[in-house]
């Protein structure tokens, strides 16, 4: 997990704790993400993406586990990693 949180005020992730699904919103509407993972507190990916994403989007976490996760988003050369909980 990257230990570098410069971004994290600039994505808005919700609801959290979050049921079935994880809304990520960045906060500059023109940010890029280039791809997003989710890991469990062992650092295990859960689930994974490499694809642009501009503007808010949702992710099915409906198969998670009730827990704590990290969700690591890529954008430019920063990531940002969120805590996140599951219900």
């Amino acid at each position: 997990i990257a230990d570098n949180f410069d971004n994290l005020e600039l994505t808005k992730i919700y609801p959290n704790p979050a049921g079935n699904r994880l809304t990520i919103q960045p906060l500059v509407q023109t940010q890029k993400i280039s791809g997003w993972k989710i890991v469990d507190k062992s650092g295990i990916i859960l689930q994974s993406k490499n694809q642009v994403l501009q503007g808010e989007f949702t992710i099915d976490v409906s198969k998670l586990s009730a827990g704590s996760y990290f969700i690591q988003l890529y954008a430019g050369e920063k990531d940002t990693v969120v805590p996140f909980i599951k219900q």
